[in-house]
């Protein structure tokens, strides 16, 4: 549990965090941020929301052997640098040569660098109006998709293909992960997929039949969110439920000829459960399959899917008649 409160509710503008918010989700962007203080004030509060997001895209790709590298980093309409913080955080033996932030708000930019440099005195920053295509060794992208027009968002995938390693992170709103779903195809000739993808194969919620589908997840808020009188005043003023927090993302690297790895399947958002029996979205190398999971051959494990903290991410199903009996493998 924290000691410190995240923020303190008594000192909140909450008229001026709900108009922030809604700016947000009607694509108005970051560069509606008119100071440093509204910065910090998003940071605190949404923020860390996005924040806790990372951590569950950053401990899979961990799982998965993937680690941070060093070099040049750059940070596409980064914000507050959250990513940046959240990365650095996970993987502090990076060797960050020199950190690129691109972001339209200067109040941003400045309140970034301000943080990084308090957090990571030896950290090279500098800022870019925008990004032209380099080799950068890792890009960082951010809650960003529902901003992009068609000529921005094509500027991005190209500084992505000529990029080491990427990790983008988005809301789960099924038209901006399925966005970034066809970033991925876009890339899969240069880029191999680190997470969620279990496979190299063209995307199985993109294709015919699958509209309804679409790839997200959700990450688990720490245990004092639920107990904090601070997120108890945000949940309650701002119409927020704190158990949600839904993501997708998508991370690659340059694609190697390495052998790919063995069949495993990804879970899609949250079992649909029917009283003694689920159906599990399951991402496969074949193609997305919705399978039934019958509670009577695996309690525990029937317990586990239906829990975010406990469900596997990653897995080898065992299978009888295209059901699910059971798991023969935990991968992540």
């Amino acid at each position: 549990m924290n000691e410190e409160p995240d923020f303190d509710p008594d000192a909140v503008d909450w008229e001026r965090l709900e108009a922030l918010r809604d700016e947000f989700l009607t694509g108005g962007g970051p560069g509606y941020w008119l100071n440093t203080a509204d910065v910090e004030l998003y940071d605190s509060t949404f923020g860390r929301r996005i924040a806790w997001k990372w951590h569950a895209v950053l401990d899979e790709l961990a799982a998965r052997g993937f680690a941070a590298p060093g070099g040049r980093w750059l940070d596409w309409g980064a914000g507050s640098a959250i990513a940046t913080r959240e990365v650095l955080g996970r993987f502090p033996k990076a060797l960050v040569e020199r950190l690129t932030l691109v972001d339209r708000s200067r109040p941003a930019l400045d309140s970034a660098k301000r943080i990084l440099k308090k957090e990571h005195p030896k950290l090279a920053v500098e800022f870019a109006e925008s990004a032209q295509p380099a080799a950068f060794d890792l890009v960082l992208v951010s809650h960003v998709m529902g901003e992009l027009d068609p000529p921005a968002l094509d500027e991005l995938v190209a500084i992505l293909s000529a990029a080491k390693a990427f990790v983008w992170v988005e809301s789960a709103s099924r038209d901006e992960s399925r966005a970034l779903s066809a970033v991925r195809e876009r890339l899969l000739e240069v880029h191999e997929p680190i997470a969620p993808c279990t496979h190299r194969e063209s995307c199985g919620v993109l294709v015919a039949g699958r509209e309804h589908d679409w790839c997200h997840f959700f990450a688990p808020p720490p245990p004092h969110v639920f107990t904090a009188r601070e997120w108890a005043v945000f949940g309650r003023r701002l119409g927020v439920d704190l158990r949600s927090l839904p993501y997708s993302f998508l991370a690659m690297r340059a694609r190697s000829e390495a052998a790919p790895r063995a069949a495993a399947s990804r879970l899609l958002g949250r079992p649909r459960v029917e009283r003694a029996s689920m159906r599990v979205t399951s991402c496969e190398a074949d193609g997305v399959h919705d399978r039934r999971f019958l509670r009577r051959h695996d309690r525990t494990l029937f317990r586990e899917l239906d829990e975010v903290r406990k469900a596997p991410r990653l897995v080898r199903w065992r299978l009888a008649d295209g059901e699910i009996v059971g798991i023969d493998e935990r991968l992540a």
